[in-house]
């Protein structure tokens, strides 16, 4: 719901910034600023009105996207984070394989080393198992390192029968 608020206010805020028609592609005829305005909100009902293969696309859109949220607050009420993260990287390389196979987008094995590397190598940041020498990343380590010894002193209080 705070997603559509946002929108709806940049959509609002957007329709009276003026932009410079000279950021189109000449060639193309496309580009940020077609009608003089960063955003046109008039002119994407009218094309939803004159295009119903569009109209129907967005709605369908709004529908998968709806289903991929409810589903990823599935996830994480009977798995965890880590397996929304995980079904979140998997989606775009299950987007990229269709891209590839049915799209004709050519296959570069550059991307995919990119996308294994960077996935890899950020949630093994992210879980700590590669600690980054730098003070402002190392935050939570030092903060779950104090709370498992002070669990660890506690539990050793309690086993402890001379107290």
């Amino acid at each position: 719901m705070a997603g559509l608020i946002y929108f709806s206010v940049f959509l609002l805020v957007f329709q009276f910034i003026k932009c410079n028609p000279i950021y189109t592609d000449a060639k193309h005829e496309e580009g940020v600023c077609l009608y003089g305005t960063v955003e046109d909100s008039v002119m994407a009902l009218v094309q939803w009105h004159d295009n119903l293969k569009l109209l129907l696309t967005s709605v369908f859109y709004i529908v998968i996207i709806a289903f991929v949220n409810y589903s990823l607050i599935a996830v994480v009420k009977y798995g965890s984070a880590i397996h929304s993260c995980i079904i979140g990287n998997m989606r775009t390389v299950l987007l990229w394989i269709i891209s590839v196979a049915f799209m004709g987008e050519k296959f570069n094995w550059l991307e995919l080393l990119a996308f294994v590397l960077f996935v890899l190598i950020g949630s093994l940041i992210y879980n700590e198992v590669i600690v980054i020498p730098v003070k402002i990343l190392s935050q939570n380590l030092e903060k779950n390192k104090n709370a498992v010894n002070e669990k660890k002193e506690i539990q050793a209080e309690l086993m402890d029968p001379e107290k």
